[in-house]
Order: C-alpha cells, then sequence, then structure tokens
C-alpha cells in the first residue's frame, strides 16, 4: 500500500512541475521502497502501472505530433519503438498459435517492456533535474549504506524482508540498497573528498559481492585505459589489482566463500564443459547442490541448457518459443536447472530466471532476444560516449561495462531501477549535447548532437 502511495507522490510532483523529487519519489518505487519493510511490495505490480502510464504518454505524444518528431530525431527512442512493435507482434503470433493465453501472454508483454517505457516518461527532463534528482538520491543510497554497515556490529537499523531473512547469514548481500553500484561508481566520479565515497563502499566490500566488485573494476578499468600511456604500466597496475583483490576474497573474506569453494575455482567451472554441460551434476536429491561448482558455473549451466533446448529445435532459434508465462511453462519444457521459486510445480522456474540475465530472453525470444541486448549496450554507450567530457557521462559508460559483465551473475540490466538510472544518464548527455550544439550553431559552427549509431 506504501508503495503505491510513493507512486502517487511521484505523479502529484509530475504533474506539478516538481520533476527533481518526482524522479526521487520514482525511483524510490522502483527499487521497491529498497526492500524496507511495510514499504516494499503492493498489491499492483509496478511493471502494470508503469506500462500504462507509458502508453498514456505514448498517447500524448502522439496525439501532439511530438512522437513523429522523435521517431525521426531520436535514434535510441527509434530502437525502443522498433523494439515494441516487435514485441506487439511477438505476443500476437504467442496468442494466435495458442502457446499460451491471451491474459499470460499480454502480461509477459508488460513485464518484459514496461519499464522500457520510462525513456519517453523522462524525455522531457531538463539536464539539470536529472543531476539534482541523482545527488538527492545518492545522499539516500549513502544513509541507508551506513544503516545496512551497522549490521556487522549488531545494530539492525536497516531491516530486510521477512522472506530474505534466512539467507542474510549466508549471503549477506541481501538487504544492500538498490542501485548502490551506480551511486558508488557516482560517488567516486563526484565527490571532491574520497572518505565521502566510504559509506557506499563498505556494503560492496563486507559481503558476497565479489562478482560485482570485479565488474567494478572492469568498468573503471575500460573507461579510464586512456589515461595509462604504457602497456606496460596498464599490465603492472591491472596485475597489482588482480593480487591485492585475490589475497582480499581468498584470505581477508574466507568466512564468505559460499558452498566450501573459492571465487578463482567458481570461475574455472564455469569454463569447464564437463561441467557446465551437464546439468545433472547440479541435482542432490530434491535440491540443488552448489558446493562441488558454486554458484557462478549453475549460472552458466543454466543458460546452456535453455541455448541446448533452441539448437535441438531450430524452428525456435531466430525467434525463440514465444510470450510463455512462467505459469505455462511446464506445459512445454522440463529443464534440469532453474531459479528455486516453491510456488512453481517443480520448485523452480523454467524460463524466468533472476540468476543471470540471458536464458529468460533467449529462451523467449531467440537469437532475437541476444540481439536486443547487444544493440541496448551498444546504443546506451554510444549516446553517453558523444559527451564523453562530462563527469556523467564517465559514470553511465561505466556503469554501462560493469551491467554487461554483471549480466553474468544477476539479472540486473532489466531491473527497473537499473533502466531508470541508465536512461537518466542517456537523457543527460543528449540534453547537454543539444545545448553545446545550440551554443555552436550560435557561434556559426554546426554540431551534430544525435547519437551517432
Amino acid at each position: 500500500m506504501f508503495l503505491l502511495l510513493i507512486f502517487i507522490l511521484f505523479i502529484f510532483y509530475w504533474f506539478q512541475g516538481k520533476r527533481v523529487w518526482a524522479l526521487v519519489w520514482l525511483f524510490i518505487y522502483l527499487a521497491n521502497g529498497f526492500g524496507i519493510r511495510y514499504i516494499s511490495n503492493t498489491l499492483i505490480n509496478s511493471y502494470n502501472v508503469i506500462f500504462l502510464f507509458g502508453n498514456a504518454i505514448l498517447l500524448i505524444k502522439l496525439n501532439s505530433g511530438e512522437l513523429h518528431k522523435i521517431w525521426y530525431t531520436d535514434k535510441f527512442a527509434k530502437f525502443l519503438l522498433c523494439t515494441y512493435i516487435f514485441l506487439l507482434l511477438h505476443c500476437l503470433v504467442t496468442i494466435i498459435g495458442q502457446w499460451d493465453s491471451l491474459k499470460l501472454a499480454t502480461s509477459v508483454l508488460r513485464q518484459t517492456f514496461a519499464y522500457f517505457l520510462l525513456y519517453f516518461i523522462l524525455k522531457d527532463v531538463h539536464p539539470n533535474e536529472i543531476l539534482s534528482a541523482l545527488k538527492k538520491i545518492a545522499i539516500i543510497i549513502a544513509t541507508l549504506s551506513i544503516c545496512y554497515a551497522l549490521r556487522y556490529i549488531g545494530i539492525n537499523i536497516y531491516e530486510i524482508p521477512e522472506n530474505q531473512k534466512a539467507f542474510a547469514d549466508e549471503i549477506t548481500r541481501i538487504g544492500i540498497p538498490n542501485g548502490l553500484e551506480f551511486f558508488t561508481i557516482f560517488a567516486i566520479i563526484f565527490s571532491a573528498k574520497r572518505i565521502n565515497v566510504l559509506p557506499y563502499l563498505i556494503p560492496l566490500l563486507g559481503g558476497a559481492m565479489r562478482g560485482a566488485i570485479m565488474s567494478l573494476i572492469v568498468g573503471f578499468a575500460w573507461i579510464f585505459r586512456s589515461k595509462v600511456k604504457h602497456i606496460r604500466t596498464f599490465i603492472i597496475m591491472g596485475g597489482l589489482c588482480f593480487i591485492i583483490y585475490f589475497i582480499y576474497i581468498n584470505f581477508f573474506l574466507e568466512e564468505f566463500n559460499r558452498y566450501d569453494i573459492s571465487f578463482t575455482q567458481e570461475i574455472f567451472s564455469a569454463i569447464d564443459s564437463s561441467v557446465i554441460l551437464d546439468p545433472s551434476s547440479f541435482v542432490q536429491g530434491d535440491n540443488f547442490n552448489f558446493r562441488e561448482n558454486g554458484t557462478f558455473s549453475f549460472r552458466i549451466a543454466l543458460l546452456a541448457e535453455r541455448i541446448i533446448y533452441l539448437l535441438q529445435n531450430p524452428l525456435t532459434l531466430p525467434f525463440g518459443v514465444g510470450m510463455i508465462s512462467e505459469e505455462s511453462a511446464s506445459q512445454y519444457f522440463y529443464f534440469i536447472l532453474g531459479t528455486a521459486n516453491e510456488e512453481l510445480k517443480y520448485g523452480y522456474g523454467l524460463i524466468t530466471t533472476n540468476d543471470i540475465l540471458w536464458p529468460t530472453y533467449i529462451l523467449r525470444f531467440g537469437l532475437m532476444g541476444i540481439i536486443f541486448w547487444i544493440l541496448y549496450f551498444k546504443k546506451s554507450y554510444n549516446c553517453i560516449k558523444q559527451t564523453s567530457n562530462l563527469p556523467l557521462a564517465k559514470v553511465g559508460m561505466i556503469y554501462i561495462v560493469y551491467l554487461i559483465f554483471h549480466s553474468f551473475g544477476t539479472d540486473m540490466p532489466q531491473r527497473p531501477y537499473s533502466i531508470f538510472l541508465l536512461f537518466l544518464v542517456i537523457i543527460y548527455c543528449q540534453k547537454k549535447q543539444f545545448i553545446n550544439s545550440e551554443s555552436d550553431k550560435h557561434n556559426g559552427r554546426h554540431f551534430n548532437y544525435n547519437c551517432n549509431i
């Protein structure tokens, strides 16, 4: 109920023209109230709310003629609209082919694309409003991170949901504020004093966030690679970072090595074909067994099992199996591996998973699912790269590289708050580029402000 009130606050501030606080409330809504008890969860799913509001904005823009202008001037928006048209057709084929019901197929459509409509909702926000909103959200994230860190000394201010408490001792990352990784990058780039970064780092360094930390390191290394003049220096610096991190996770955080397997052993297991091509090696009785090979190789094996299914059914390879709901999946498939969910027939998901981004999209949309995400990352990066001198552009580029690497450990790129934050950066950079182009035209210079994609 409280989460719905938060969305109403967003609507109120939005139509009052107070966009900064509107963006803050929208982020809190998309972040599910940060998982705080009594705030998170609502009877109406957020994807349904955003889908309705996003389509209403699209219709308003269509009626005013603005959508026609966007189609020809904004290539990123055009890419999203083309994706939307494809998904509508995909949904229609699923219904006509009777692969799933109208109710369930359209539910999958809403879940798949609702949050990408945020781009058209946020399109009219001024860059100064975006930056102000991000700074306010950063303060909220820092406060929650400090509250979360106090758990290490026995002070539980930042409560996590009841259904996750059983895992709190084993997987300490549960309960960290949504969006923490983005605002860690934001703090590192924007903070004048490095001490201000500490509240964001403590939750990352104190728990089982090894994949996230490695992805962040790769992101920073990629963006700032040009700062290193000599390749030998780059190799030495990279080697030192790896050695320090290796010592950190294998000795100082030995108690966080889940299932008696180290981080490096998980990596080697994930590239061992005898492991990832044998799903039964992760099954012990009625439960999944991660003790021998770890969770990362489990994620890769889960992905491999779906790819093998499509290869064995070549007609489904180009466009997938259709918009089949998880509720109907057991009628069509049986996979050995999946994300645990006691409410489902086999006790785990056959299509949807939050363990890794790719399986859901590959199974439902085939090669088109892979192409979408590759283009999404590429086009997002190119839009931001046009203004790479801006601090927020650097944040966005690092975050995209982080999302690409971390997509093999979570489904974070498709989470609503991740899409929201990335779209804010893209729109900020586009608006700044447009302002610069108008200034250059005024000074007699021509400047192409559109994303060079």
